[in-house]
């Protein structure tokens, strides 16, 4: 209808924006893709079908991986985490605008972020559960403290207690995108050393050098716990060896993290 052309309606000039947008960011043109003759294009790409030439790079780079598992996600019935999408929402229009390129860096810090507060999460929830795991080693013997032959194990109340400040405050400023660079590096160097405090201490009851327990410690985490449980020991090592197995995932994602961190 003459009228229709002279004055679009709001729809559609949003819905040719749409495509229009699409296209740019796949590199290929509307003409390119509408007024070249398809001989010309079975020539080139051997009967390759026409959609495949105009979702090559969305298949293939790198700057769409995000957007492939949300789209398999979805078709799978299992869906990408609604918090992690709720942030990739919020992304600025002002990167969007610069490209997806763009778009897909400030994803990677995103799900960066998104996976030390997860990580960070079960290592408080862990510490928390119960809280009189914490009592300082000597104070308390028995129930769910550590027995009485551990009570010179040189991990104290306090290593307990600053672990738990510091991954609570990691999570947070992961949550908050608050992080710097310099406060997730010190939360690291808090977080190591507690790891390898109190992965000697379960090595030794193992009977097992510390470089040895490291090294095969995320192999079979199940093994671990027969074998304390084998050796007698109470609940607080197997407390602990479960703290470990949370610490481990949180280390690695902060790993992946402060490369992004700017």
């Amino acid at each position: 209808h003459p009228n229709e052309v002279e004055n679009p309606r709001p729809y559609d000039v949003a819905a040719q924006a749409c495509i229009q947008a699409f296209y740019d960011d796949l590199g290929v043109s509307l003409a390119e893709i509408w007024n070249t003759n398809l001989g010309t294009y079975e020539e080139a790409i051997g009967l390759q079908p026409l959609s495949d030439v105009s979702f090559s790079r969305y298949k293939s780079a790198d700057c769409y991986a995000f957007w492939r598992d949300w789209h398999h996600g979805i078709l799978a019935g299992k869906p990408l985490s609604w918090d992690l999408q709720h942030r990739v929402a919020l992304i600025g229009e002002e990167i969007w605008n610069v490209g997806p390129e763009a778009v897909a860096a400030e994803i990677a810090r995103i799900e960066a972020a998104f996976d030390v507060e997860q990580a960070a999460e079960a290592v408080v929830s862990t510490l928390e559960t119960p809280p009189s795991i914490l009592a300082e080693p000597h104070a308390h013997i028995g129930h769910n403290n550590p027995p009485r032959e551990f009570a010179e194990i040189p991990i104290k109340r306090a290593d307990f207690e600053e672990l738990l400040i510091v991954v609570r405050e990691l999570s947070l400023a992961a949550e908050l995108n608050t992080a710097t660079k310099q406060g997730v590096e010190e939360a690291e160097v808090v977080a190591t050393s507690f790891w390898k405090a109190a992965g000697r201490v379960v090595a030794a009851k193992l009977n097992l050098g510390s470089d040895e327990f490291f090294k095969e410690f995320g192999k079979e985490y199940g093994k671990w716990g027969g074998r304390l449980a084998a050796a007698g020991t109470g609940g607080f090592l197997l407390w602990l060896l479960g703290l470990l197995e949370k610490l481990r995932p949180l280390l690695d994602a902060i790993e992946k993290w402060l490369p992004l961190l700017g």
